[in-house]
């Protein structure tokens, strides 16, 4: 008895890999955009928020 050799259990892992591949691939790309689109969000409220602060800073000099 070298290994596990149950057939309908390999037939099962293998019947699942299709799904399993599919569920994969689609939660990295939802994962991966939701990333993306959360880092640029994030990104940019920063630049703006530095913006907003520069410009603030400048009014009160000029004043």
């Amino acid at each position: 008895m070298n290994g596990y050799s149950n057939p309908g259990a390999w037939r099962r892992v293998i019947d699942l890999g299709k799904p399993l591949l599919v569920g994969l691939t689609v939660m990295a790309t939802m994962a991966a955009l939701t990333t993306y689109f959360g880092i640029s969000v994030i990104w940019r409220w920063r630049v703006m928020s530095r913006r907003r602060s520069r410009k603030g800073g400048r009014r009160e000099a000029d004043a």
